[in-house]
């Protein structure tokens, strides 16, 4: 058979398939039909019944997309992404957007560095400052990946300018705003309670909390702790006073580490403890989807928010038995949802703390 013969039937089996399927599809359901249709279609070979081609093709690879990365199979996700990239109009730069950052997205969750940096390469210089944040934040985990830290740091403040003012660089002013930051919170915090607290619904103020809480994990691991707690201070103050999300989880929690070691005020401490990790049951994949927030970042900031709560807060009130027990659980949610980098951090925390524990030096 020759490549057109080969396309040509393709087409007619995908078609055959497609007309036996009602809405809502399983994954399991456009799986062999989408294989058969972008075979035909994306073959070397011309067909000219391109009538038959069904208009939502693109759709449909969308669809495949979203529900492979609800099954975490985020290879597959980007195989279907890039087919729909395919189908684009060459004017149509507000899709062709949307579609890189989210094939972007899905290539870090499967581990593949380079095909998310040339995802990246592809975006048209024109976004709004929304996509550009979004993208900053993925540029600032490549540079995590690749173990330039120093880089994704000073990128990720570089990204905040258009957003927020900026954290200041020394010392001496880090001190002096975590002290007014502090009498700001501890304001909003006495006027209002926590658990009444409404939804944040701005996207900026979210993507101002997601550029916060990555500069406040690499400022940590750059042994800058002013700095981190700085930003973690700030998202604090701007969860108590624009609502709350999934990420108010590991801003709470880690407002307790700066409560406990900057402040030494471990009621306060204990009080934020408290409610950060009930946030982070609350928002967790067992209850309803955060609108806007995909299951699988849901999932990621509920584990950061556990791991936070792990290593820098649980060692004040409890065991060092019991951080450990909590880090093994943080670590078989962060394998299964394929959060490497927090993996990483928990497995090595694993073992520091192994050290301050009953466990003999054999048995670690």
């Amino acid at each position: 058979m020759t490549d057109f013969d080969i396309a040509q039937w393709h087409l007619i089996i995908g078609q055959a398939m497609l007309s036996y399927l009602s809405s809502p599809f399983s994954l399991e359901q456009l799986q062999p039909v989408l294989f058969h249709l972008n075979e035909a279609v994306f073959s070397s070979a011309q067909l000219p019944e391109a009538h038959l081609i069904p208009t939502d093709l693109q759709s449909l690879n969308i669809t495949a997309a979203h529900l492979s990365e609800q099954c975490l199979d985020y290879q597959s996700a980007d195989t279907f992404l890039a087919f729909a990239q395919r189908q684009l109009e060459i004017s149509d730069l507000t899709t062709l957007t949307t579609l890189l950052l989210q094939r972007t997205r899905v290539s870090l969750l499967a581990g593949n560095i380079k095909s998310a940096e040339h995802c990246l390469q592809q975006l048209p210089a024109e976004m709004s400052i929304e996509e550009q944040t979004s993208a900053a934040l993925m540029q600032a985990q490549i540079y995590q990946h690749q173990g330039l830290h120093a880089q994704s740091l000073s990128y990720l403040l570089e990204s905040l300018a258009p957003l927020e003012s900026p954290l200041p660089e020394n010392k001496p002013e880090q001190l002096s705003l975590l002290l007014m930051q502090l009498s700001d919170i501890n304001g909003h915090f006495n006027a209002q309670s926590i658990t009444d607290m409404p939804e944040m619904s701005d996207p900026k103020h979210l993507l101002r909390l997601h550029l916060l809480e990555q500069i406040s994990l690499v400022a940590r691991q750059q042994s800058q702790p002013l700095l981190a707690a700085c930003a973690i201070s700030r998202m604090t103050a701007l969860s108590l006073e624009h609502g709350r999300s999934s990420l108010t989880a590991f801003a709470f929690v880690s407002y307790a580490w700066v409560a406990s070691w900057f402040c030494a005020d471990y009621s306060l401490a204990h009080t934020f403890s408290a409610h950060g990790m009930q946030m982070a049951e609350q928002y967790s994949p067992r209850h309803s989807p955060e609108k806007n927030t995909t299951p699988v970042q849901k999932q990621g900031t509920a584990i950061s928010a556990i791991l936070q709560h792990s290593s820098q807060v649980l060692h004040w009130f409890s065991p060092v038995e019991m951080a450990l027990s909590q880090l093994q659980h943080v670590d078989q949610l962060a394998t299964e949802q394929s959060q490497w980098i927090t993996q990483s951090e928990c497995r090595l925390l694993q073992h520091q703390l192994l050290f301050f524990s009953a466990t003999s030096l054999s048995e670690q």
